[in-house]
Parts: structure tokens; C-alpha cells; sequence
């Protein structure tokens, strides 16, 4: 955030969150506060202001809505055993309008941020849940290495994954069912409903969400609002020719594998 912003790249009014307090993740492993700690002097550096968010509130900007679905106090009366499981995920719908406000029937789009979330949060978010948690993409969490345990995914039931890892790590790890934690992410990536997998790589995907809900067409002069890339430096970033892998196990470089 502070370096987005000091450079003009970004804008942040509001923070949504839900930081833990230390009695909390006393012996949690992997802690780290440095967000929670910074955010104060954040506020006062560049005006934002932090909203502490719980369970089941809503959000609404413009044509988006953001649904909290868990935070670290889900978990209690568990201790929080691990840092990660004190994340905040929130789920997107946006839809499209007509400019007077009235939203175009079919037009909704949801997006599950799980962020680092692990099993606790798993746990609790399918208790309160269960099926209503199904969305139409999805972010693996933790970098798609341990995270959210397999029910989640299952009851989510994505159309696209995305995965915020480099394609090597994709082609060793999440491909691979033995390869410690990440034999949720290959269980997940072969799915039968998953038509998509988006992976990070180098690439700054552009996905776009109109009337017709999400296009994943590739950009071309008669899909002008496809999906298309940036290369890693925003500020000069140009535009990147892509083509789908049709290969699950992202055999070919590229930042979006078809799967149907």
C-alpha cells in the first residue's frame, strides 16, 4: 500500500479488515503483525480510514458488493494455532447496470478472496455457510501451498481458479497430488467444472465483468474486452499477446490454461 500509493499508482480511502489482537495468536505459529501494526500510521500518512469488519456484513460501491464471509474471530473458542487463519475473506458480486441503477438480469459475477486462510477458517466458513459459499471464481489461498482444506473448494464449485503463484512453481507443485501441501491446488485445478485456471506468472491479467457476466474470450478486434495481459511494470506497462494452455499441467508458458 505505501509504496502504490507514494508513487501515484494507487489510491486507498478504506481498509477493510480484521486484525487479530496478540492475546489471540499468542502461540500461534508464523505470526507476523507488520500490517496491523503499520496500518495506524498509514491512516495518518495518507487519510485512509479502517474499517473493522465481522461476519455477514455488506458492503456496496459502485456495481460491487463486498460479503464478509469469515474473520479470525469465527474461530473462537479455538485458539488460532496458525497466523494465517486469522485472514479476512471477502466475496465480490459485481453486476452489470444500465446507468440508471437497474442491474442486467443474469449480469452477476461473484469472486471468493480466501487470502492465506487455513483450516480453521475452512471449518467455519463451511459451518456457516455450507453451500451458499458457491461463487464463479475463486483464489486459491496461501499461494495455492496448504490452505483452505478441499470441502471449501468443493462447495465453492468455481468456474475459474486463480492461482497467485509463478507458472514453475505451478508446473511442480500444484500439478503434482505428492507434492506436500499443494495436493489440495491439484485436486482443485482438476475439478470437472473448472473451465479456467488464471495463474500470476509474470503477467497482469485483465479479466473483464460485463453485461453478459465474466468474458474470457481472448482480446481481439471482434472481442475488444477480452482477456488480454500487462507486463509487470504498471505504470509502463503494454499490452501482451496471450493464448490458452490446454494443458492442466500449464506444459506451455501462459497465464490462462482452458480446460473445456
Amino acid at each position: 500500500i505505501d509504496r502504490y500509493v507514494k508513487e501515484g499508482i494507487a489510491k486507498v480511502e478504506r481498509v477493510l479488515a480484521n486484525f487479530a489482537g496478540d492475546g489471540e495468536f499468542f502461540n500461534a505459529t508464523d505470526s507476523g503483525v507488520f500490517a496491523r501494526n503499520k496500518i495506524q500510521s498509514l491512516q495518518q500518512k495518507y487519510g485512509m480510514k479502517y474499517i473493522k469488519v465481522h461476519t455477514g456484513q455488506k458492503f456496496y460501491l459502485a456495481n460491487a458488493m463486498l460479503e464478509v464471509i469469515v474473520t479470525h474471530e469465527d474461530v473462537y473458542p479455538e485458539r488460532i494455532a496458525r497466523f494465517n487463519d486469522t485472514s479476512t475473506v471477502i466475496r465480490f458480486t459485481l453486476v452489470h447496470t444500465d446507468g440508471n441503477g437497474n442491474v442486467s438480469e443474469g449480469s452477476a459475477t461473484t469472486v471468493m478472496l480466501l487470502g492465506d486462510a487455513e483450516k480453521q477458517e475452512s471449518r467455519a466458513m463451511r459451518a456457516t455457510f455450507g453451500p451458499q459459499l458457491k461463487s464463479d471464481m475463486v483464489q486459491m489461498a496461501h499461494h495455492g501451498g496448504g490452505g483452505c482444506d478441499l470441502q471449501v473448494y468443493a462447495l465453492i464449485n468455481a468456474d475459474v481458479v486463480m492461482i497467485p503463484q509463478s507458472l514453475q512453481y505451478y508446473q511442480v507443485h500444484c500439478t503434482n497430488k505428492a507434492s506436500g501441501g499443494w495436493g489440495v491446488t491439484h485436486s482443485v485445478v482438476n475439478f470437472d467444472d473448472v473451465k479456467y485456471i488464471v495463474i500470476s506468472e509474470r503477467w497482469h491479467t485483465t479479466m473483464t465483468i460485463g453485461a453478459n457476466g465474466l468474458n474470457m474470450g481472448l482480446r481481439s478486434a471482434s472481442n475488444p474486452d477480452g482477456i488480454y495481459s500487462l507486463t509487470q511494470d504498471l505504470r509502463g506497462g503494454t499490452t501482451t499477446q496471450i493464448e490458452y494452455s490446454t494443458s492442466r499441467t500449464g506444459t506451455t508458458a501462459g497465464p490462462v490454461i482452458k480446460c473445456q
